[in-house]
Protein backbone atom coordinates (compact mmCIF):
# COMPACT_ATOMS: atom_id res chain seq x y z
CA UNK A 1 0.00 0.00 0.00
CA UNK A 2 1.31 3.46 -0.83
CA UNK A 3 0.02 6.97 -1.01
CA UNK A 4 0.54 10.47 -2.22
CA UNK A 5 -0.30 12.89 0.63
CA UNK A 6 -1.26 16.42 -0.33
CA UNK A 7 -3.77 17.77 2.22
CA UNK A 8 -4.25 21.03 0.34
CA UNK A 9 -5.16 19.52 -3.05
CA UNK A 10 -6.29 16.02 -2.22
CA UNK A 11 -4.46 12.82 -1.29
CA UNK A 12 -4.33 9.58 -3.26
CA UNK A 13 -4.13 6.02 -1.95
CA UNK A 14 -2.55 3.28 -4.05
CA UNK A 15 -3.14 -0.43 -3.45
CA UNK A 16 -0.42 -2.70 -4.78
CA UNK A 17 -0.14 -6.48 -4.50
CA UNK A 18 1.81 -9.24 -6.25
CA UNK A 19 -0.12 -10.62 -9.19
CA UNK A 20 0.09 -14.25 -8.04
CA UNK A 21 1.17 -14.21 -4.37
CA UNK A 22 -0.54 -11.03 -3.16
CA UNK A 23 -3.91 -10.67 -1.50
CA UNK A 24 -6.97 -9.88 -3.70
CA UNK A 25 -7.39 -6.13 -3.94
CA UNK A 26 -11.00 -5.98 -5.15
CA UNK A 27 -12.62 -6.73 -1.73
CA UNK A 28 -10.27 -4.29 -0.01
CA UNK A 29 -11.04 -1.54 -2.54
CA UNK A 30 -14.78 -2.17 -2.14
CA UNK A 31 -14.52 -1.85 1.66
CA UNK A 32 -12.55 1.38 1.39
CA UNK A 33 -15.11 2.83 -0.98
CA UNK A 34 -17.79 2.29 1.68
CA UNK A 35 -15.99 4.39 4.28
CA UNK A 36 -17.77 7.65 5.24
CA UNK A 37 -16.59 11.02 3.98
CA UNK A 38 -14.11 12.96 6.15
CA UNK A 39 -15.55 14.95 9.02
CA UNK A 40 -14.16 18.20 7.61
CA UNK A 41 -14.37 18.40 3.84
CA UNK A 42 -12.87 21.88 3.49
CA UNK A 43 -9.26 22.23 2.33
CA UNK A 44 -6.89 21.72 5.26
CA UNK A 45 -4.23 24.40 5.68
CA UNK A 46 -2.65 23.31 8.93
CA UNK A 47 0.54 21.46 9.84
CA UNK A 48 0.57 17.91 11.20
CA UNK A 49 3.78 18.42 13.15
CA UNK A 50 6.89 20.54 12.82
CA UNK A 51 9.72 18.91 10.87
CA UNK A 52 12.39 17.52 13.15
CA UNK A 53 15.96 18.56 12.35
CA UNK A 54 18.00 15.99 10.43
CA UNK A 55 20.11 13.95 12.85
CA UNK A 56 23.87 14.17 12.34
CA UNK A 57 26.01 11.89 14.48
CA UNK A 58 29.13 13.18 16.28
CA UNK A 59 31.22 10.87 14.09
CA UNK A 60 29.83 12.42 10.90
CA UNK A 61 30.55 15.90 12.27
CA UNK A 62 34.15 14.92 13.03
CA UNK A 63 34.60 13.44 9.53
CA UNK A 64 33.23 16.59 7.91
CA UNK A 65 35.62 18.74 9.96
CA UNK A 66 38.58 16.54 9.02
CA UNK A 67 37.65 16.67 5.33
CA UNK A 68 37.39 20.45 5.49
CA UNK A 69 40.91 20.73 6.93
CA UNK A 70 42.40 18.18 4.48
CA UNK A 71 44.32 19.81 1.60
CA UNK A 72 42.57 19.44 -1.73
CA UNK A 73 44.20 17.39 -4.46
CA UNK A 74 43.67 18.08 -8.16
CA UNK A 75 40.80 16.04 -9.61
CA UNK A 76 42.06 13.49 -12.10
CA UNK A 77 40.17 13.60 -15.37
CA UNK A 78 39.09 10.22 -16.72
CA UNK A 79 38.28 11.41 -20.22
CA UNK A 80 34.50 11.34 -19.65
CA UNK A 81 34.18 14.87 -21.03
CA UNK A 82 35.68 13.64 -24.29
CA UNK A 83 32.60 11.51 -24.98
CA UNK A 84 28.97 12.21 -25.85
CA UNK A 85 25.83 10.19 -25.32
CA UNK A 86 23.48 8.71 -27.89
CA UNK A 87 20.64 6.18 -27.94
CA UNK A 88 21.15 2.99 -29.92
CA UNK A 89 18.05 1.23 -31.23
CA UNK A 90 17.14 -1.91 -29.24
CA UNK A 91 20.13 -1.29 -26.94
CA UNK A 92 19.53 2.00 -25.14
CA UNK A 93 21.83 4.81 -23.97
CA UNK A 94 25.43 4.54 -25.15
CA UNK A 95 28.46 6.83 -25.36
CA UNK A 96 30.94 7.55 -28.14
CA UNK A 97 34.02 9.76 -28.50
CA UNK A 98 33.35 13.46 -28.97
CA UNK A 99 34.23 14.64 -32.45
CA UNK A 100 34.56 12.51 -35.52
CA UNK A 101 37.14 10.46 -37.35
CA UNK A 102 37.81 11.30 -41.03
CA UNK A 103 35.81 9.21 -43.49
CA UNK A 104 38.96 7.89 -45.16
CA UNK A 105 40.20 6.68 -41.76
CA UNK A 106 36.88 4.88 -41.19
CA UNK A 107 37.26 3.28 -44.62
CA UNK A 108 40.84 2.24 -43.87
CA UNK A 109 39.92 0.65 -40.54
CA UNK A 110 36.92 -1.01 -42.17
CA UNK A 111 39.16 -2.70 -44.76
CA UNK A 112 41.52 -3.91 -42.02
CA UNK A 113 38.70 -5.38 -39.94
CA UNK A 114 37.01 -7.03 -42.92
CA UNK A 115 40.27 -8.68 -43.93
CA UNK A 116 40.53 -10.24 -40.46
CA UNK A 117 36.90 -11.36 -40.40
CA UNK A 118 37.30 -13.25 -43.66
CA UNK A 119 39.83 -15.70 -42.17
CA UNK A 120 38.74 -16.01 -38.55
CA UNK A 121 35.17 -17.36 -38.61
CA UNK A 122 36.19 -20.48 -36.66
CA UNK A 123 38.16 -18.50 -34.06
CA UNK A 124 35.29 -16.92 -32.13
CA UNK A 125 37.60 -15.14 -29.70
CA UNK A 126 38.75 -13.10 -32.70
CA UNK A 127 35.72 -13.08 -34.97
CA UNK A 128 33.11 -12.09 -32.36
CA UNK A 129 35.25 -9.28 -30.94
CA UNK A 130 36.15 -7.84 -34.35
CA UNK A 131 32.52 -8.12 -35.45
CA UNK A 132 31.44 -6.20 -32.31
CA UNK A 133 34.11 -3.55 -32.97
CA UNK A 134 32.97 -2.90 -36.53
CA UNK A 135 29.35 -2.77 -35.39
CA UNK A 136 30.20 -0.11 -32.82
CA UNK A 137 32.28 1.90 -35.29
CA UNK A 138 29.41 1.67 -37.76
CA UNK A 139 27.15 3.21 -35.08
CA UNK A 140 29.65 5.98 -34.35
CA UNK A 141 30.02 6.80 -38.06
CA UNK A 142 26.32 7.35 -38.69
CA UNK A 143 26.24 9.82 -35.79
CA UNK A 144 29.39 11.62 -36.90
CA UNK A 145 28.19 12.33 -40.47
CA UNK A 146 24.86 13.22 -42.03
CA UNK A 147 23.53 11.92 -45.34
CA UNK A 148 24.86 14.89 -47.29
CA UNK A 149 28.40 14.36 -45.99
CA UNK A 150 28.31 10.56 -46.24
CA UNK A 151 25.76 9.11 -48.69
CA UNK A 152 24.14 5.82 -47.71
CA UNK A 153 25.84 3.96 -50.56
CA UNK A 154 29.29 4.94 -49.29
CA UNK A 155 28.37 4.50 -45.63
CA UNK A 156 27.12 0.96 -46.24
CA UNK A 157 30.49 -0.18 -47.57
CA UNK A 158 32.71 1.23 -44.81
CA UNK A 159 32.41 -1.64 -42.34
CA UNK A 160 30.18 -4.12 -44.17
CA UNK A 161 29.94 -5.71 -47.63
CA UNK A 162 32.80 -7.76 -49.05
CA UNK A 163 33.43 -9.29 -45.63
CA UNK A 164 32.04 -12.80 -46.09
CA UNK A 165 34.16 -15.44 -44.30
CA UNK A 166 36.31 -17.92 -46.22
CA UNK A 167 35.55 -20.58 -43.55
CA UNK A 168 39.22 -21.54 -43.48
CA UNK A 169 39.77 -23.71 -40.43
CA UNK A 170 43.22 -22.41 -39.46
CA UNK A 171 44.95 -19.67 -41.45
CA UNK A 172 48.66 -20.02 -42.01
CA UNK A 173 51.07 -18.54 -39.49
CA UNK A 174 51.92 -15.80 -41.98
CA UNK A 175 48.22 -14.93 -42.38
CA UNK A 176 47.69 -14.84 -38.63
CA UNK A 177 50.66 -12.50 -38.19
CA UNK A 178 49.29 -10.30 -40.99
CA UNK A 179 45.95 -10.09 -39.18
CA UNK A 180 47.71 -9.21 -35.92
CA UNK A 181 49.41 -6.33 -37.73
CA UNK A 182 46.07 -5.25 -39.25
CA UNK A 183 44.43 -5.03 -35.84
CA UNK A 184 47.43 -3.21 -34.39
CA UNK A 185 47.24 -0.73 -37.27
CA UNK A 186 43.52 -0.21 -36.64
CA UNK A 187 44.28 0.42 -32.98
CA UNK A 188 46.84 3.10 -33.87
CA UNK A 189 44.42 4.85 -36.22
CA UNK A 190 41.71 4.93 -33.58
CA UNK A 191 44.12 6.43 -31.05
CA UNK A 192 45.23 9.08 -33.54
CA UNK A 193 41.75 10.27 -34.51
CA UNK A 194 39.69 9.93 -31.33
CA UNK A 195 40.26 11.63 -27.94
CA UNK A 196 40.96 9.50 -24.90
CA UNK A 197 37.65 8.51 -23.29
CA UNK A 198 35.97 5.41 -21.77
CA UNK A 199 34.20 4.34 -25.02
CA UNK A 200 37.48 4.41 -26.94
CA UNK A 201 39.33 2.54 -24.18
CA UNK A 202 36.66 -0.16 -24.23
CA UNK A 203 37.07 -0.55 -27.99
CA UNK A 204 40.87 -0.75 -27.73
CA UNK A 205 40.58 -3.44 -25.04
CA UNK A 206 38.48 -5.52 -27.44
CA UNK A 207 41.19 -5.10 -30.07
CA UNK A 208 43.87 -6.17 -27.60
CA UNK A 209 41.85 -9.27 -26.69
CA UNK A 210 41.35 -10.14 -30.38
CA UNK A 211 45.08 -9.75 -31.02
CA UNK A 212 45.91 -12.05 -28.10
CA UNK A 213 43.43 -14.66 -29.36
CA UNK A 214 45.08 -14.53 -32.79
CA UNK A 215 48.52 -14.95 -31.29
CA UNK A 216 47.39 -17.96 -29.23
CA UNK A 217 45.71 -19.65 -32.23
CA UNK A 218 47.60 -22.80 -33.17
Amino acid sequence: MGGHVRPDTGSRLYLIAHETRGIPLEPLAAALNKLPSPIVEAAWDGESAPMAPYFVSPGAIAQAAAAKDKPKTPHKQNGQRNSVGYVQTFVGPQRRPKGRMPIDAHAHIGRLLKSVLKDTYHRKGVYNRVDAIRSELDEWTQREYNDAELPNEQFGTLYYHDSGPTFARVPTEADRERHVQSLAHAKRLLGEHYPDCPPLRSLLKKLDAAIKSLQDWN
